[in-house]
């Protein structure tokens, strides 16, 4: 009976709770996050949920529009001058910090009255040199290194030399080392945030680790950072003066996978359970987004949303590519020779699933050179060739050598048996048939000499886990950028960057993309990425396999929600289609 009457009770709240939230100042959102939050630092937010929640919370000299466009932000107005190398931001006047309750410890106990909540020039400055410094080690610093002396700051010089000063409280200027066609959207990123510098300095260490550690400018403020589950609440910002005003009371930000986890609770605010060892257990995106008390959007695979019912609103993104990546911390896939044999004997159109589209390149097909211009209809597709059986057989003979001058690899390059070349391949459990289809070519032409091992893992969430660990020699994978330009798809695989899952560091290839991000032009920026790109393949590191999509779902409530033209950080307030 009890139980009865409990579940009568629940049903009436969350239908006052349904009643109550039909304006748009009462509408409570839920929104992925795809690992736990520890902190919401934007110059340092690693994945595309810590982006979605600094997107959120603060607000850069600019925005991008729906198709990737820059747009006034803090900023309402710019000039560019010196050949393009020189950007000057007139700021808002008015604009301010929002403070929470809960700020005494850092900031005294008058700090109400005493803490200027000013946003000014200054702070744009300082949000910079964070995120260029070295001690920062932000994942997105790359994106920045146009601005003068970044890179030496970010390799250990002084923040201070950095381009960027202010001219004034409420003017900032930014000299370039050269044009960068891209750079009003670098300023649109996560890393590109304003920092207060006294606050920053107060929080001693602590910086964002929690709400009352954090000073926002944006639609919504942090109120929280969920240590248990690593869910992150965000509130509207009553202290919000821009133009683009939160779409809702309370934003959630739930860790959750599409691919692995369970189901959310029946919260209305969702929170993850917990595993037996008191890690978070991710809740899966499209089942949540079902439920009437789960996520309200979030992006998933394409296919998964075939037969989704028409209320749910669906925008698809050409962001994902099937991989065949070799791992360059395996000794083994390191060794050219292995790389180019496996490569000119692989058949492409062999294991891509039937319903699957051929792949266009290693960048998806979705990605850009500059703002609303598409990189493959300048590039055109870069794919790897038809088999060369010859090749392939002649890069593979010459692997002995391999055995024979260096002692060491015995045992690990080659198995117990003589002359046995062992391999681990790790994919998805989905991908298994499509892997034993590559793997049995393979031993067709090369025989016994090749051992494969086929590892499986059951979802995404843990195939990267396994990526970063580098245990491997052979990934088939799937990858979806989290950014929309093709140039920043291609530092992925550069020896700096912290997403590099490879541990690819060739010069030859970091020079390529360097040139592609020093280009100035549309048509030269496709020209170097396409360079770069080919030579990926060429050396037999990457081969793409096929083209794949993601699509935002939202749910009814929620439809007004939007992410980027990569498909990959979410914002919940409102931006008309055309300003």
């Amino acid at each position: 009976m009890w139980k009865k009457v409990t579940a009568v009770v629940l049903c009436l709240i969350f239908a006052a709770l349904l009643l109550s939230s039909c304006g748009k100042s009462s509408k409570s959102f839920a929104l992925p996050l795809e690992k736990p939050a520890t902190s919401c630092d934007p110059q340092i937010a690693d994945g595309n949920g810590l982006r979605s929640i600094a997107n959120n919370t603060f607000e850069g000299l600019v925005r991008l529009d729906r198709d990737g466009r820059p747009i006034p932000g803090a900023a309402s107005s710019w000039t560019i001058s010196g050949g393009g190398t020189i950007y000057t931001f007139h700021l808002r006047q008015g604009q301010k910090w929002h403070l929470t309750d809960g700020m005494e410890d850092i900031l005294g106990k008058s700090y109400k009255k005493t803490f200027s909540t000013a946003v000014t020039a200054d702070d744009f400055v300082f949000g910079l040199q964070r995120a260029v410094a070295s001690s920062t080690d932000s994942p997105m610093a790359a994106s920045l290194f146009c601005i003068l002396n970044a890179e030496a700051i970010h390799a250990g010089a002084t923040p201070s030399a950095l381009g960027v000063r202010s001219l004034g409280p409420y003017t900032v200027q930014i000299q370039l080392e050269w044009p960068n066609a891209n750079f009003l959207a670098a300023l649109a990123s996560a890393p590109a945030m304003p920092c207060n510098r006294s606050f920053f300095h107060a929080t001693a260490g602590r910086y964002c680790l929690d709400g009352d550690l954090a000073l926002c400018n944006g639609p919504y403020y942090v109120s929280s950072i969920n240590s248990t589950t690593g869910g992150v609440l965000l509130k509207k910002n009553p202290d919000y003066q821009g133009e683009y005003p939160a779409l809702a009371d309370s934003l959630s930000f739930v860790y959750a996978d599409d691919l692995g986890g369970v189901g959310s609770g029946s919260s209305t605010e969702p929170e993850q359970q917990e595993s037996t060892n008191g890690d978070p257990v991710p809740v899966d995106i499209l089942t949540s987004i079902q439920s009437e008390s789960g996520l309200s959007a979030g992006v998933v695979d394409a296919d998964e949303v075939t037969n989704l019912p028409r209320k749910y609103k669906t925008t698809s993104y050409e962001n994902q590519v099937k991989l065949l990546c070799f791992n360059q911390k395996s000794k083994l896939a390191k060794n050219g020779s292995l790389r180019m044999a496996l490569a000119c004997a692989t058949d492409v159109t062999a294991i891509r699933e039937i319903d699957s589209r051929a792949p266009s390149g290693i960048i998806p097909a979705g990605s850009m050179t500059t703002a609303g211009k598409n990189y493959r209809r300048s590039a055109g597709y870069v794919v790897l060739g038809k088999p060369d059986l010859n090749k392939a057989k002649k890069y593979f003979a010459g692997i002995k050598a391999l055995q024979d001058s260096e002692e060491e690899n015995k045992g690990t390059v080659y198995g117990d048996t003589p002359d046995t070349l062992n391999i681990t391949l790790i994919c998805l459990a989905n991908d298994r048939g499509a892997a034993q289809s590559l793997v049995q070519n393979w031993q067709k032409i090369f025989g016994t000499t090749l051992s494969v091992t086929v590892k499986t893992y059951p979802n995404q969430l843990k195939l990267n886990s396994a990526l970063e660990k580098g245990k491997y020699d052979i990934a088939y994978t799937s990858y979806r950028t989290d950014d929309a330009y093709a140039v920043n798809f291609l530092d992925t695989f550069t020896g700096t960057s912290s997403a590099n899952f490879i541990g690819l560091n060739d010069p030859a290839y970091n020079a390529l993309v360097a040139k592609a991000r020093t280009a100035s032009m549309d048509g030269s920026i496709a020209a170097c990425c396409k360079e770069a790109e080919r030579y990926l393949i060429q050396k037999g590191y990457i081969i793409p396999i096929r083209q794949e999509s993601s699509s935002l779902v939202s749910n009814k409530g929620a439809k007004d929600i939007f992410a980027d033209p990569a498909g990959a950080v979410l914002s919940a307030f409102i931006l008309e289609e055309e300003k």
